[in-house]
């Protein structure tokens, strides 16, 4: 090969490498495998069908904070915050195994008054996958 156009090809080959790992870590999932991005939503019930009331969503968000804290010890996935309103604190958690987020989480779901009424789903898929598996856990 001319000397000459090596050096093209090189920084052609090192640039494509850089682009697709940059692109296998978007969101710490691989290339090809969004499909393995699963989820827990955290439906909790606030005592009215707005905003809730008082320092009720200051202590739902230590309880998330507790969810996230043994979230990010385990290394199976990430609390990505909630959505508050219509009467319902919803926790979202996502990572690779839903199943395996659930298990680690339902101690403290279980243990807690503040899920008293409330569920958990379980998605099999990622938010783009309009026909993903959803399982719903009563808590």
């Amino acid at each position: 090969m001319n000397p000459k156009t090596l050096v093209p090809v090189a920084v052609l080959v090192l640039f494509i490498s850089v682009i697709l790992i940059w692109e296998h870590r978007m969101d710490g999932v691989p290339m090809g495998h969004e499909q393995t991005k699963q989820a827990v939503l955290v439906h909790l019930k606030l005592s009215n069908t707005k905003f809730g009331e008082g320092d009720e969503i200051t202590i739902m968000q230590e309880f998330e904070l507790k969810l996230d804290k043994l979230v990010d010890q385990s290394n199976l996935g990430v609390v990505d915050g909630n959505e508050i309103g219509a009467g319902e604190y919803v926790i979202y958690i996502y990572g690779p195994y839903a199943d395996r987020l659930f298990e680690l989480i339902e101690p403290a779901l279980r243990a807690s008054p503040l899920t008293k009424n409330g569920w958990a789903i379980k998605r099999y898929g990622s938010i783009a996958a309009e026909n993903a598996r959803e399982v719903r856990v009563e808590l």
